[in-house]
Formats: structure tokens, C-alpha cells, sequence
């Protein structure tokens, strides 16, 4: 009788959604072109079977890709337009 207790308890339990926080990696990038400024922000949404350190992880990278393309974008502007241009991105996991 206990057995077949603990098996209805596991199925229920089983059943049940997960209560697992779904992460949310949101980045900033700041142009600035000669003196004036421009914000873009992107956010992406992470799988609620990831943890919090893999989305961490993950937010990470993808700081390092987005500084990495905004700040070679910001040299191919300069390189065109002669006007000094800089890019900077943030990314913080919410």
C-alpha cells in the first residue's frame, strides 16, 4: 500500500510545471558620433531549464559578441565619415 502511495505522489508530482525562473539577458550599447549619443537596447529571453549561472554564462558571451560587432561597426562609421566614433555595451542578466 505504501508503495503504490509514493508512486501516486511521484506521478502527481511529475505532472506539475516547473517553478524554474526564466532569465532575461538585457543590453545596452551606447554610440556616441562626434559628440552625439545614441542608445540601443536588445534583450534575450533564456530557456527556463537553464540555471542561473549558465544564463550568466551566457549573458556574458553574448556582451562580449554584442561589444565586439558594435565597436567594429563604430571604427567602419569613423573610417567613412572621418567623425570620431566610439561604442559601448553593457549586458545585465534580469
Amino acid at each position: 500500500m505504501k508503495i503504490k502511495s509514493i508512486v501516486a505522489v511521484l506521478l502527481i508530482a511529475s505532472s506539475l510545471p516547473s517553478c524554474k525562473k526564466q532569465y532575461t539577458c538585457e543590453c545596452t550599447t551606447m554610440y556616441s558620433i562626434s559628440g552625439q549619443s545614441s542608445t540601443e537596447t536588445t534583450g534575450d529571453t533564456y530557456s527556463e531549464k537553464m540555471k542561473e549561472k549558465q544564463a550568466d554564462a551566457a549573458c556574458d558571451e553574448t556582451e562580449a559578441k554584442l561589444s565586439k560587432a558594435s565597436k567594429d561597426h563604430a571604427a567602419d562609421v569613423e573610417y567613412f565619415s572621418g567623425e570620431t566614433t566610439t561604442a559601448t555595451t553593457t549586458c545585465k542578466l534580469k
